[in-house]
């Protein structure tokens, strides 16, 4: 994947992401201030959050690890179910509609559930997903904020129909978006084993 991350301003970066769906993930990255990279990963696996970021591979300028990152980590893993489609049709995860464009599913990460709403146009296209995910976006306590990513594209690889242009952050679809946006990329390949 490519796009921008906003880190102060709007970075480039190219990323690529391993998951396992409800398992696990690693997002591995590198972000451009200037000339100067930064590198480093954000993951979920064996039940632990973790982030580690560095300013050309010496300086660590954000890391991070304990229970909060764990439970926010979890919370990105069920919200990229869309991400690995196959995956929806675990039997642990739960559906529930709420009308002719939104379902919720209910996708267990670790030993917690979280819901997940899907919003589709009429054609059938992912438009948005959103959650009640754990974090501080404003960089205060720790706290259930409304998370999500609005789709305004798609693409299918080895036969799996997925979002293909992304933005991401707190607070999709109120006047706060603007403040919570974080992420906008596309993607341009998949593989799913």
């Amino acid at each position: 994947m490519r796009g921008h991350i906003r880190l102060g301003a709007w970075r480039k970066f190219d990323a690529v992401q391993v998951r396992a769906p409800m398992e696990g993930f690693v997002w591995s990255a590198t972000a451009w201030i200037g000339p100067l990279a930064v590198r480093g990963f954000d993951r979920y696996r064996a039940g632990e959050g973790e982030m580690r970021w560095r300013l050309l591979h010496l300086l660590p300028i954000m890391s991070g690890t304990g229970p909060d990152i764990t439970e926010s980590a979890a919370g990105r893993l069920a919200c990229e179910l869309v991400m690995a489609p196959a995956a929806a049709l675990d039997p642990r995860v739960r559906w529930k509609p709420v009308d002719d464009h939104q379902v919720i599913a209910t996708v267990p990460i670790g030993a917690k559930e979280h819901d997940v709403t899907l919003c589709v146009a009429p054609t059938g296209a992912l438009t948005r997903v959103t959650m009640k995910r754990w974090g501080n976006p404003d960089k205060g306590t720790f706290g259930r904020h409304t998370f999500g990513i609005e789709c305004a594209g798609e693409a299918t690889f080895d036969g799996f129909t997925i979002p293909s242009r992304v933005r991401g952050g707190w607070w999709p679809g109120s006047e706060r978006w603007d403040q919570g946006e974080f992420i906008r990329f596309d993607v341009q390949e998949a593989q799913f084993r």
